[in-house]
């Protein structure tokens, strides 16, 4: 069968499937179509606690249940630390602290957010945050990756530069923006 969609907006919205004889065969929804076609069977979350990470969250639920796909939720501890000749620190002690803190973080997250909403796993990384984002969304074999913009200010985001730029600039796969309600768009 060869496929001709036609997707009239403003009366219909549908496609029509017509064999080599141009007979008309099964009609299918935008949506369906929508569906097939975008094959989201795994998506990464970033997760830094943050609102616009919760928010972040709440999208994917409702692109899982929309879908079908499952959720991967993702942590990225980014432990910077200055040394001194004065102080010592047991910086594996400190990592595995934080990694564990983590992770019953997101596992509660999980239990009050998503719940039995979508099907969810956890994941922390120690890291750079916008490699490790990529270098998982790559290992796991993610289809998108829906992650929270935090809106900082343009001096900032000078200085500092932006994670969700980097993620989008090195990811394999689709990144999906989630801006906070209250962030404005420039003039």
């Amino acid at each position: 069968m060869n496929k001709w969609n036609e997707i009239n907006t403003e009366e219909t919205s549908a496609t029509t499937d017509y064999d080599e004889d141009n007979q008309i065969g099964v009609q299918t929804s935008t949506e369906q179509l929508l569906k097939e076609s975008m094959n989201f069977r795994q998506i990464l979350v970033p997760v830094d606690f943050s609102p616009s990470s919760k928010l972040a969250v709440e999208h994917a639920v409702s692109f899982a249940q929309h879908f079908g796909s499952s959720l991967l939720l993702l942590n990225v501890v980014e432990f910077n630390f200055v040394g001194s000749e004065f102080a010592t620190l047991d910086i594996v002690h400190v990592e595995k602290d934080l990694k564990i803190n983590a992770e019953k973080m997101l596992e509660s997250l999980v239990n009050e957010q998503i719940g039995s909403r979508a099907r969810a796993s956890t994941l922390v990384h120690i890291g750079r945050p916008y490699f490790e984002i990529t270098d998982v969304a790559a290992d796991k074999k993610c289809d998108l990756i829906i992650i929270g913009s935090h809106g900082h200010s343009a001096l900032r985001h000078i200085l500092l530069g932006s994670t969700v730029e980097r993620v989008i600039r090195h990811a394999h796969c689709p990144v999906l923006v989630i801006r906070p309600p209250s962030e404005k768009t420039p003039d």
